[in-house]
Order: C-alpha cells, then structure tokens, then sequence
C-alpha cells in the first residue's frame, strides 16, 4: 500500500514487528486473528473491491444477510436487532456511495431493565457513520445541516493514536456516556482491525476517504436523520 499524502506508507517502512504482524492478521497466515471463524468465500468477497462503490455494494448485501461476515465484526454476525428497520436506508446508502460501518436508531426509554430490574433512563440519539468521497460528503453534509444535523468530517490519519478529541455522546444511561462516535480513524485502524480482509488498493481508497459522521442532537428522535440521508443521496444519482 502506498501512502495517500506522499512519502512511505504504513506497508512500504522498514520492516517492522508491527508490519508483520499487520500481514499476519490480513492473511498471510490464513488462521489470522482478525479472520478467525470468517469463511474462506466471505473472504474472498471482501477481497475483491477496489472502489468505494465495490465496498458499499458488499456491505449492503452484509446488511440484507446475503454476505454471512463483516470485516472488523463478529464473524458469522449479521446487524444488530435495533439495526433491522434500519436496513432499507442503510443498504441503499451503501449503493449510493456512502459505505456505513456503525449506526444506530435514536431511542429514548424510561424502564430499560438493567440487572433485573428496572434501569436508569437510556436514551440514543440517531447516528450514522461511514466513509464516502469528498462530493459525496458535500451533499450529506449540506441536507444534513439544513434539517439541524450534526455533522462530523475527518480523513484518516497516519499517526498512531486514534483521535478521540472530536467525538460525540450519542448513547447514555442516566447521566453516564457510555457509546460516542466521530473519532478520527487511524490507517492502522483501517488496515488491521475495520477493514483487515480488504485488498491493499481498496485500503488506500479507505485512507483518502472521507469519514463523515451525522447525528441528530436530540435523543430519542428517530425520524429525521434517515429520510434526510435519503434525500441527500438520492441527490448524488
């Protein structure tokens, strides 16, 4: 993999511990931690894209179950329950450019049950998060804005800490924080843990890609971040 920005890349640097075990976890080593338990054809179909439209075409058919694995998730595990009404405006985001790899439903209950009996007040605010290229960023960002999103926009890094700094409370329990999203991905993020079964092009892609963030500021409010990403996207066609 060459470096996006000039110079060596994570792969072309001297040889390191690190790099081999970067290779070792791709697949070098086809018993690789990260792939462990990842069927030999689901690897093969995440090895294939090239493009960010490849990619969001693969995650699209993860999401509709046609795909068993995900890289960078559970092997053998599809979306999440909270996840299933979201798969029509997800998987049709995927195809229009906007490859999603976290997202969740806003939510807002009173009596959760939390060790057998009923919890403090849990609330999500409806958030999506994925990686697309700059025009498409342009577009999610101008309909998000213009219905009161909050919209989030970073290029991965060639540092070795992922940052955090600008992220975003989008689940709590009460008062306490427990899930945010908006940080700044790290190429070796990208490389060994998100998207470890790609192919080194597709990886270079993911690495000049823009990771755009939109999440709606109020909790529990789960009918205006979807249609407004649908809206945006139906722009791109």
């Amino acid at each position: 993999m060459t470096r996006p920005l000039g110079g060596a890349g994570l792969r072309e640097r001297s040889a390191t511990a690190w790099q081999a075990v970067t290779r070792w976890l791709r697949g070098d080593n086809p018993m690789g931690l990260i792939t462990i338990g990842m069927s030999r054809s689901d690897r093969r179909v995440w090895a294939e894209p090239v493009t960010l439209a490849g990619l969001g075409e693969v995650t699209a058919r993860w999401l509709e179950r046609e795909v068993t694995s995900q890289p960078g998730y559970q092997p053998g595990w599809g979306p999440d329950t909270e996840t299933e009404p979201l798969i029509p405006v997800l998987a049709r985001a995927c195809r229009a450019g906007f490859v999603t790899d976290g997202s969740q439903p806003g939510v807002d209950e009173l009596d959760r049950p939390y060790l057998g009996g009923p919890g403090p007040r849990y609330q999500q605010r409806a958030t999506v998060e994925g990686f697309c290229d700059q025009a498409t960023a342009e577009r999610i960002r101008a309909a998000a804005e213009a219905a009161g999103l909050l919209v989030l926009d970073v290029v991965p890094a060639d540092v070795w800490r992922y940052d955090y700094s600008g992220c975003v409370d989008v689940t709590r329990c009460g008062d306490t924080p427990v899930t945010s999203f908006g940080g700044r991905p790290t190429w070796r993020d990208l490389e060994v843990t998100r998207f470890a079964e790609c192919n080194d092009t597709m990886l270079e892609v993911l690495c000049r890609a823009h990771q755009v963030t939109v999440i709606d500021p109020q909790w529990g409010r789960d009918d205006l971040l979807w249609p407004t990403l649908d809206q945006a996207l139906d722009s791109t066609s």
